[in-house]
């Protein structure tokens, strides 16, 4: 097995990100949101999870505990802005198993492991924190913008050893 470099990593999350015309216009969003957001994706199908501050800032509770972050409309896709918003239904098609299924429908590279457990969605997540890391950010930073109440966890997505 090779590790993934972070150039493949993006490779492999913007090729599957990319609309695809036989899916509902809501289905190639999704992927998107998760690329530009690197939450989890239990985390963008919880409505309840997300508050519209205003002047296109909006907070996101994440799961496990962890620090409110914030999230700015710009990095959204209309239709989550939309959704968070009350103005739509329709991210509440977006379950973790349908946007597994189209994951896999998508992704045309092989598995891709973090020791031995299979990587699916939350692909996007060690690619965002990958990034900011990449982008020059402070290891405080990439904490606080994660929401981490650990700052052990900004080298656990950094070093993470993505093989395929």
């Amino acid at each position: 097995m090779a590790t993934l470099t972070y150039t493949q990593l993006n490779a492999v999350c913007a090729a599957a990100a990319t609309p695809v015309l036989v899916y509902d216009p809501i289905y190639s969003a999704f992927l998107p949101d998760l690329y530009n957001i690197g939450c989890r994706p239990n985390e963008l199908t919880d409505q309840s999870l997300w508050t519209a501050v205003g002047g296109g800032v909006f907070e996101l509770q994440p799961l496990k505990g962890n620090n409110v972050r914030t999230i700015l409309e710009a990095q959204m896709s209309s239709y989550l802005v939309e959704w968070i918003s009350g103005g739509t239904q329709l991210y509440d098609n977006c379950t973790y198993s349908k946007l597994k299924q189209i994951w896999k429908h998508k992704n045309s590279y092989n598995q891709i492991f973090l020791e031995s457990k299979p990587m699916d969605l939350y692909l996007y997540r060690y690619r965002f924190v990958k990034s900011l890391n990449l982008a020059g950010h402070t290891a405080e930073e990439i904490q606080n913008t994660m929401g981490w109440t650990n700052l052990e966890m900004v080298d656990t997505y950094v070093d993470a050893d993505l093989v395929w």
